[in-house]
């Protein structure tokens, strides 16, 4: 009895990249840097990440977390460099990816502010020493060619553990963990990424690279204790992923939306949420939308009919909506026709009232409505109540979905009251029909 009436269109969600003073990174990009801010300079155009600036160090700040040592906060470039030329030629079993003759892809940072500088190095296996001369993994076209070898990339991470890192030695430095990516044909970039929205550290390295259905990013780091973690943000076809504080808590949450095809229903679309905690990066659960989305309006149409305007007030609005409706006056029946727009200028209480409503009917939801990701989004339906006398009666509503969808209530409808003006239907003459 129900129409497919939606359609999903995926957007990714881009997290900005908060730049903050303690945080200290050399990318050797193999690009000209940008206009510096808060004395860091910016490279990676479209990627930025922070470099100290030859003629002075980063400035002191006052957040939250570990305070840089002096070794830390006054390293140079021409520092920073030698540590990776040191660091990339510590590897063993691997080579480092060559950006220029001298210069590798590779960054810095005290990614989990234990005072001492980690170095990450983008790596292949041993075989494939060829493939990391300059530019031939950045290469997209290799992507389409058959015959185009496939190596192993790694990130190995080194620690810096010498007490003047002005000259270091190759003593100085110890591997402390290789993260394993796979066999990839094309990797586009290293940067790093704060793991919190308003400080520095945590952080993590991300690695990225490309394949024929997107890209991916490994974010890479260590925890307080020296543990080492990693997740893969896959962005592809079927599959987007949103990095924001989902929490509100300041930690970057990343929501993976899987589209799948479920025999008989037609497409869903499963999230799964990982997070930043004090262990690392831990999956902390799975939900879907199509299937709860399509149970949540079956429980709204069940309780419309009966008339229980008091269930659907607390179960269908969110409670901040339902207190701001509450303290404007509004009792739980007002509050039901503040959700449902007429496409005449009936009330639904009102049709319940004087013809009593036999059956609510919402169009079955095959695909995700919701045009973005990882932010709290609605879209607009219809629905139609039948009465005893078999007329039918035509609504407009707006359902939300939460910016956490693993809360208990993850969908909930918008009063006219809280959408935007020009979201709210316009009134028009009445719409009635006679019989199914």
């Amino acid at each position: 009895m129900r129409q497919n009436c939606v359609a999903i269109q995926s957007v990714l969600t881009v997290l900005p990249l908060v730049i903050l003073g303690t945080l200290l990174l050399w990318s050797l990009a193999g690009c000209d840097s940008l206009p510096s801010r808060n004395g860091a300079a910016l490279l990676h155009e479209g990627d930025p990440t922070i470099a100290t600036t030859e003629d002075e160090p980063l400035p002191e700040t006052d957040a939250e977390g570990p305070v840089p040592t002096a070794a830390v906060r006054e390293l140079r470039d021409a520092e920073a460099r030698e540590l990776i030329r040191l660091a990339a030629a510590r590897l063993t079993g691997a080579v480092a990816v060559r950006l220029e003759s001298d210069r590798y892809l590779a960054a810095v940072s005290d990614v989990n502010g234990s005072g001492r500088l980690k170095i990450a190095v983008a790596a292949l296996d041993d075989q494939s020493a060829d493939l990391a001369e300059p530019g031939v993994m950045a290469d997209s076209s290799r992507l389409y060619r058959n015959d185009a070898p496939t190596p192993t990339v790694y990130l190995a991470v080194f620690e810096y553990i010498g007490q003047e890192p002005h000259a270091p030695s190759a003593a100085d430095l110890e591997e402390v963990h290789r993260f394993t990516i796979g066999r990839r044909r094309v990797v586009s970039s290293l940067a790093v990424r704060p793991l919190h929205m308003e400080v520095a550290i945590p952080a993590a390295f991300v690695l990225r690279v490309v394949t024929r259905e997107g890209n991916e990013e490994y974010w890479s780091t260590l925890t307080a204790e020296g543990r080492p973690t990693m997740t893969v943000v896959q962005n592809a076809a079927t599959v987007r992923t949103a990095v924001v504080d989902m929490e509100g808590n300041g930690y970057l949450d990343f929501l993976r939306y899987q589209q799948v095809f479920e025999a008989g229903r037609g497409y869903d679309t499963l999230i799964t949420w990982t997070r930043w905690t004090e262990t690392g990066f831990e999956d902390s659960g799975t939900t879907n939308i199509v299937r709860n989305l399509n149970q949540f309006l079956d429980w709204a149409g069940r309780t419309l009919v009966r008339e229980a305007w008091t269930d659907f007030a607390d179960y269908g609005l969110i409670p901040a909506d339902r207190r701001n409706l509450s303290q404007a006056g509004l009792s739980p029946q007002q509050m039901v026709d503040a959700v449902f727009a007429a496409e005449g200028d009936e009330l639904l209480t009102e049709v319940a009232r004087q013809q009593r409503i036999a059956e609510v009917v919402f169009p079955e939801i095959g695909r995700n409505p919701f045009p973005e990701l990882g932010r709290q989004t609605s879209f607009r339906t219809s629905l139609r109540a039948v009465t005893d006398a078999h007329r039918s009666y035509f609504f407009h509503a707006e359902i939300a979905m939460q910016l956490n969808p693993f809360q208990p209530q993850q969908f909930f409808f918008r009063p006219a009251e809280a959408r935007p003006a020009e979201a709210r239907p316009a009134q028009t003459q009445p719409a009635q029909t006679q019989g199914d």
